[in-house]
């Protein structure tokens, strides 16, 4: 993955996981468009077989609440 991952500049981070799925990216696209377009560019490198998508709708993580709690 990570020869894919320095090819495509969308791809903010690469991950290797267990489960059903070998890998996980976290890409920042514009819109949904662009997202199409970086999708279809992964595919198009033969190494990656099928790809499942999810969008983030709101994220929580420990250092943020920790910044904004006094």
């Amino acid at each position: 993955m990570q020869g894919i991952s320095e090819s495509i500049p969308e791809i903010e981070e690469s991950h290797s996981i267990a489960g059903t799925s070998d890998a996980l990216l976290r890409l920042r696209v514009r819109d949904v468009s662009h997202l199409q377009q970086v999708i279809n560019a992964v595919r198009r490198t033969g190494k990656v077989e099928g790809t499942k998508t999810f969008i983030i709708m709101n994220t929580w993580t420990r250092a943020t609440e920790q910044a904004v709690t006094p």
